[in-house]
């Protein structure tokens, strides 16, 4: 559900003082997650079965060159993630980052299963099939190499100018296909401690792919006491070159979180109800995709948490038996 957290890029797992995890010198740090997911497999046509099986083994790494250059890579399971060099002012607000790098765009967390990221949705009683609005494009396993500029703070902008070939983690590097197009990916909004809205548009004119596409949309949270809602809605339009006419899709995604203590430790735990939509082809009738997805996490300890998943899938027409039932261990530093 949560694997594939993301890494350095943008300052977010650096360590903040010497007693910090992964600090190793003033210009060098590391960190990692590990995360385990078991999950039990009973839909109708197939073996009841539990599964245990690693979901992420990742190190990252940045080097602090000079006050105002980091180099940045980051390896999960032998294979290339991110790297990519950043330029930035000392007080880390602006930056330009050049290398290979997930794209900006809309809420940026881990879970490439959601409908807004790549979906992975049940295509059979083995195998899966990507049909998010993300998919192959800018979800958290796919990459693309170019630049990126950056402004965070109050008002927060992300500009990335990228090859339009996209590379997944499993191939360290998008392969030269000829007659691609460059791809133009724009995020920007407005951040408090206690709301953030923000919008993402991203584009590719793929000739190989004969393919168009468009994605833009809005999204952002709202936190009031120890509760905080998280939304995100996107638009999507393919577009062949070869033929008239187009598919259009769109993606919801609402999460309600309510933190509160842990018994006994001081550290909090959360739960989460989540709702999902998509529409792979507005034009067609039931052909919609809902879920809901209900949570608790966990941190017995520091670094290491536990979260237990229900997701309950709702398709169209047919609603199926293949509800979901997962645990996630989460080792990170």
């Amino acid at each position: 559900m949560a694997c594939h957290t993301g890494p350095v890029g943008g300052f977010g797992r650096k360590p903040l003082n010497i007693d910090s995890p992964g600090y190793i010198t003033d210009k060098v740090s590391v960190s990692g997650n590990l995360q385990f997911l078991l999950l039990s497999d009973q839909r109708e046509g197939s073996d009841d079965r539990v599964v245990l099986f690693p979901m992420e083994g990742a190190l990252h790494v940045a080097w602090k060159l000079y006050p105002t250059l980091t180099l940045v890579g980051s390896q999960d399971f032998g294979f290339l993630r991110e790297a990519y060099g950043m330029l930035h002012n000392e007080s880390e607000s602006m930056y330009l980052r050049i290398g290979f790098f997930t794209l900006p765009y809309g809420l940026l967390f881990a879970d490439h299963t959601s409908f807004i990221k790549e979906g992975r949705v049940e295509a059979g009683q083995t195998t899966f099939e990507e049909r998010g609005l993300g998919a192959g494009l800018f979800g958290a396993r796919y990459k693309d190499s170019g630049m990126e500029l950056g402004l965070s703070g109050r008002w927060f902008i992300n500009l990335a100018f990228t090859s339009g070939v996209i590379g997944q983690e499993e191939r360290a590097f998008p392969s030269s296909q000829g007659g691609n197009k460059k791809s133009f990916t724009r995020r920007a909004g407005f951040i408090t401690n206690n709301f953030s809205l923000g919008a993402s548009v991203y584009n590719n004119d793929n000739e190989v792919a004969d393919r168009r596409i468009l994605r833009y949309g809005g999204f952002g949270w709202i936190k009031a006491g120890p509760f905080a809602l998280l939304f995100e809605h996107d638009e999507g339009e393919d577009e062949k070159f070869t033929v008239s006419g187009s598919t259009q899709s769109r993606a919801s995604y609402l999460e309600l979180v309510w933190g509160f203590p842990f018994p006994v430790k001081k550290w909090t735990s959360y739960l989460k109800t989540r709702w999902e939509q998509l529409d792979p082809n507005r034009s067609l009738e039931n052909d919609r995709l809902q879920r809901w997805v209900y949570s608790y996490r966990f941190n017995p300890m520091a670094y290491l948490s536990f979260e237990a998943f229900y997701r309950q899938n709702k398709e169209e027409p047919i609603e199926k038996n293949n509800d979901d039932i997962l645990f996630l261990t989460h080792i990170f530093f």
